[in-house]
């Protein structure tokens, strides 16, 4: 008798997570915060040039039909960074259930939203899913790293996991500015010898200059499959701003790129968050 899958219990909070930032007497201010299991958030800088806000999972890892839900609002000329503590591990899943992350947010006139997070490391056999849905407002910027690793290549899990999409819309007063989407399922195996993808968005007024800049540096380049890293980079056509893809043969050098190019976000958010985790 062919046995039963194992059924992992499902983590969905009740309520979303909320983070509220505004500007208090001129400095970006954490205003309200919360969330339940399976998501936590650690507040390390609740004011300053930039509110930091860190965001993790009990348990080091997402479960098969864990949902998180984050709902973020900064108001007008504020800023917030939103970084993870850790790789997002994603266990296999046995009974075809999905492990999801959505984040929805808006950002006011002027404003400011980096979402700067550590790559998603899916186990064989895990289903996973991040969404992303951001408005902002005029003036607004976004500055955006969503990282994949091909999984545990300590353990020879390469590509094995089963399926994972990853969602990014940005709109502003309902008119789309900006739709990206990346879905993988077997034979993911095609991505061999890549252990890591990622994409970078630096879109909006406040970080127009960096990005015009990040994209003259960078051009359109054609792939040259034989190198260590691959790195590209698209304007985007309704909003000032870039978009960057990623492919290293391992994580760390796609790392160490990303640390490089995001330099000159420290100097409007007050340093340089994800290399001071807490």
């Amino acid at each position: 008798m062919t046995p039963l899958p194992v059924q992992r219990p499902h983590r969905i909070a009740a309520d979303p997570g909320r983070l509220r930032v505004a500007m208090v007497e001129g400095q970006s201010t954490i205003i309200g915060a919360g969330a339940g299991d399976p998501l936590k958030l650690i507040t390390t800088r609740p004011r300053g040039v930039a509110a930091w806000a860190w965001v993790a999972t009990y348990g080091g890892g997402l479960l098969a039909g864990d949902r998180t839900d984050l709902e973020v609002e900064v108001g007008a000329g504020a800023r917030l960074v939103l970084a993870t503590q850790a790789t997002t591990k994603v266990y296999r899943s046995d009974d075809g259930a999905t492990a999801a992350q959505h984040l929805r947010a808006r950002v006011g006139a002027g404003g400011l939203l980096a979402w700067i997070a550590d790559p998603v490391c899916p186990f064989a056999g895990a289903r996973s899913l991040a969404a992303t849905t951001v408005d902002l407002e005029p003036g607004a910027g976004l500055v955006w790293l969503d990282a994949l690793t091909a999984g545990r290549q300590a353990r020879d899990e390469r590509w094995a996991f089963t399926a994972h999409r990853s969602r990014l819309a940005v709109d502003r007063a309902g008119a789309p500015l900006l739709r990206d989407a990346l879905e993988l399922a077997p034979p993911a195996a095609s991505l061999a010898p890549w252990g890591a993808v990622a994409t970078l968005v630096v879109m909006g007024e406040p970080v127009a200059e960096w990005a015009a800049d990040l994209h003259r540096s960078l051009g359109e380049r054609a792939a040259e499959p034989d190198r260590e890293l691959l790195v590209a980079s698209t304007p985007l056509p309704r909003c000032p701003g870039t978009l960057v893809r990623i492919a290293a043969r391992q994580w760390e050098q796609a790392e160490h790129w990303i640390h490089a190019h995001i330099a000159p976000l420290a100097d409007l958010v007050g340093g340089a968050p994800w290399l001071r985790r807490p």
